[in-house]
């Protein structure tokens, strides 16, 4: 379908986003479209790479006073030439730029754009942890944010069964802890379903101990008196593998759950942060890492077998492969400039062995050499204990963050991740290599002086646009999907405006192209949008014209989150000179029309762009009146 272009849009409509878009962060050209304006804004094309280096000494202090010469940087072996060098401190945060005030009616996609070099995020987590920890971690952050003077820009999501974004960016500490004292931050308090507890696993561990020495008996009873097992005694004997298969297949479908609902939670906070400019801390707190999400690191394995490493017999199709789905991941987090600070929510773990709810008969097993209930249950604690900080290292070490375990004072933790992401090297250079062929870059920083730690992105890949032969993309169509449930922060990879209002006249039919079966009065919407051409690709062809494409999509939910509406299409478009100049400064103008329900309605709105797979999305309430129009059992 070719772009229509409303006979005028609203002036209203584009100003703001004129006026705004001199703000955001420039786009690096790609090789088809001349460079306008150049910075070393990052993007996983190799036009251009900005690394934040943050270097520490042998104690943990933050070195300061380096200078450009000091460092040296290597791409796949090859040394580069430093285009770009800018030290950062942990200067305090001036005023926030706040989005154009709108007027009625329009809405946009625009983050209130903190001033200073950084910005930090806290991923509260309780889909990894359990709940003791939880509000632990809460009673921390409490105290982290009472402690901490104002200046900071901070941000707090929630991950349960879904992402929520719980405050936005503020330096003001009171609303950070109203915000977490509030009906929604209690509510973050989640028993997570999906997690194996310690007294569960204790429990499966029993259950499966009792069938193991029943079979154990009838084994050598067998075998003393030179027999084969009895048909009840093979019985029990399929039943233990049965039972053992049942825990490893719930384990295996519950670990897949938490994983690619964690990696799309990842995806979310990337695409929120995308439009804001400079290095971006996440702060993870959680009880379990169930993956890494840096693909192709030393020891990453992208394929997780069934509970913990466990295997079936005959079932090694419960393998789980996140290849594409990491490998998106890195490059969305590596592209907003954001490194990750892993924060164990177990704090100095106890073993489970000791803890009241499980109990353990040391006096029944003192004199066996292998005891069955304490042992394996220590060296399953001791094996996700280690697997767990593995991840935690490789993950802080693979996007520039520092990993924290082993510690139960979390406040003072999630105070150092600030202050070590608040000071760094902004690094800029143009690889050597140009070529985009989808393959993985590894990057090497060094100082001429010191033995120095440097924390910064070790790698990423040289992608080539979707659809292309060895390209991955960034946002195939599920992302996109995924990007438009509703109550997820807003992604903000494209900016946007959309004024959206009831139809000046209301048709005494409907004209939308939506699709749902819609009940009781309806009225009819107009949707104008302006979209910031930076977050497109453009291609450039020989006669002048600039060739782009999209996926438009509105999708109307109710306050339950359950769809009611919704339209989608792909819209193909080509500017001249004069329009490529004219909608660079004011957005590029679409028009959509929708029926919508009376009542309250929550309409979330989304462009993505198949060839730089950047999405934008927003989500707004609307109180919609019928306003006379038939309903549809009248129709």
């Amino acid at each position: 379908m070719r772009l229509r272009l409303p006979p005028l849009l609203p002036v209203l409509l584009c100003a703001g986003l004129s006026a705004r878009l001199g703000a955001l962060p420039p786009q690096t050209p790609s090789a088809s479209e001349p460079a306008t304006e150049g910075t070393y804004t990052f993007r996983t094309s190799v036009s251009s790479v900005v690394l934040d280096v943050v270097v520490t000494d042998g104690r943990g202090g933050l070195v300061s006073g380096l200078t450009r010469d000091n460092f040296r940087v290597m791409e796949d072996g090859a040394p580069q030439t430093v285009d770009f060098f800018e030290p950062h401190g942990s200067e305090a945060s001036g005023p926030a730029a706040l989005p154009p005030r709108e007027q009625p009616g329009v809405y946009n996609n625009i983050p209130a754009a903190p001033s200073a070099a950084s910005v930090d995020v806290l991923l509260v987590d309780s889909l990894n942890t359990e709940l003791a920890d939880q509000a632990y971690v809460r009673q921390q952050l409490l105290k982290f944010l009472e402690a901490e003077p104002a200046g900071m820009r901070i941000a707090i999501f929630t991950l349960g069964s879904r992402l929520r974004l719980l405050q936005g960016f503020t330096a003001d500490p009171a609303l950070l802890q109203a915000a977490l004292k509030s009906k929604a931050g209690k509510a973050m308090l989640q028993n997570p379903a999906l997690l194996v507890s310690a007294e569960e696993a204790s429990t499966e561990n029993k259950i499966t101990q009792v069938f193991q020495e029943e079979l154990a008996q009838a084994e050598n009873a067998a075998q003393a008196n030179q027999t084969t097992l009895s048909p009840g005694e093979a019985a029990i004997q399929g039943r233990m593998l049965g039972l053992q298969n049942f825990f490893v297949e719930s384990h295996a479908f519950q670990t897949d759950y938490r994983i690619l609902t964690t990696i799309h939670a990842m995806q979310a906070i990337a695409r929120y942060l995308a439009i804001l400019p400079g290095r971006k801390n996440l702060i993870w707190l959680s009880g379990s890492f169930p993956l890494a999400v840096m693909p192709n690191a030393p020891g990453a394995s992208t394929t997780i077998l069934p509970a913990a490493g466990g295997t079936l017999p005959g079932s090694s199709n419960l393998a789980y492969d996140y290849d594409s789905a990491l490998r998106m991941t890195a490059n969305l987090l590596t592209k907003a400039q954001i490194a990750v600070y892993p924060l164990d929510a177990h704090g100095a773990s106890l073993n489970p062995m000791f803890q009241a709810a499980v109990s353990t008969n040391f006096v029944n097993n003192a004199m066996d050499p292998s005891p069955k209930v304490g042992g394996d249950q220590n060296r399953n604690f001791e094996q996700e204990t280690a697997q767990n900080h593995d991840t935690m290292d490789m993950l802080a070490r693979e996007t520039g963050g520092e990993p924290f375990y082993n510690t139960n004072g979390i406040a003072d933790a999630v105070s150092r991740a600030i202050r070590l992401g608040s000071n760094y090297y902004m690094i800029a250079y143009t690889p050597t290599n140009q070529d985009q062929d989808g393959k993985l870059r590894k990057i090497e920083v060094k100082l001429d002086r010191g033995k120095y730690k440097l924390s910064y992105h070790r790698s990423y890949f040289a992608d080539q646009a979707p659809g292309t032969p060895g390209g991955i993309g960034l946002a195939p169509d599920n992302s996109f999907a995924a990007a438009m449930v509703r109550g997820l922060p807003a992604a903000t990879q494209i900016v946007f405006k959309v004024r959206a209002v009831p139809a000046d006249s209301q048709p005494a039919t409907s004209l939308s192209a939506g699709k749902g079966r819609l009940k009781g009065p309806l009225a009819h919407y107009t949707l104008d949008y302006a979209a910031a051409l930076r977050g497109f690709k453009l291609s450039l062809a020989p006669d002048g014209l600039r060739h782009g494409a999209m996926v438009v999509s509105a999708i109307a939910y109710d306050r339950d989150g359950s769809r009611l509406t919704s339209f989608g299409k792909s819209i193909s478009f080509s500017l001249d000179r004069d329009n490529y100049a004219r909608f660079l400064a004011s957005g590029l103008p679409i028009h959509e029309e929708l029926d919508l329900p009376a009542g309250e309605v929550y309409l979330r709105t989304g462009l993505y762009d198949p060839a730089s797979g950047n999405i934008g999305t927003l989500e707004i309430p609307l109180k919609v009146s019928a306003r006379g129009v038939e309903t549809a059992a009248n129709r």
